[in-house]
């Protein structure tokens, strides 16, 4: 291989992460702007309205919680099952 080859491959690959970095950080701060009028919604400090990129920033958000629950519940379940605790799947579920 000679070094512009590799040179071109790594820069693809540099262009690549910084758009996914971009992605993220966009996802980041629309769930971050989305939480926080939520907080001001829920404690009576403004009547505003949630706009699309609100509703889709708080949406990842949302769906990334709800990820690591799921995770978080199926270690829990599979510890108590392993600890011989009767009824294991309904404390948990």
């Amino acid at each position: 291989m000679n070094v512009e080859t590799n040179s071109a491959a790594g820069g693809s690959d540099l262009r690549a992460i910084h758009e996914e970095f971009r992605e993220a950080a966009l996802e980041a701060r629309s769930s971050y702007r989305a939480v926080c009028l939520l907080v001001r919604l829920l404690n009576g400090e403004t009547e505003a309205s949630f706009s699309v990129t609100d509703r889709e920033g708080l949406a990842v958000l949302l769906e990334s919680i709800q990820g690591r629950l799921e995770l978080s519940m199926q270690g829990l379940c599979v510890t108590a099952q392993a600890l011989g605790m009767p009824g294991a799947e309904e404390l948990v579920h």
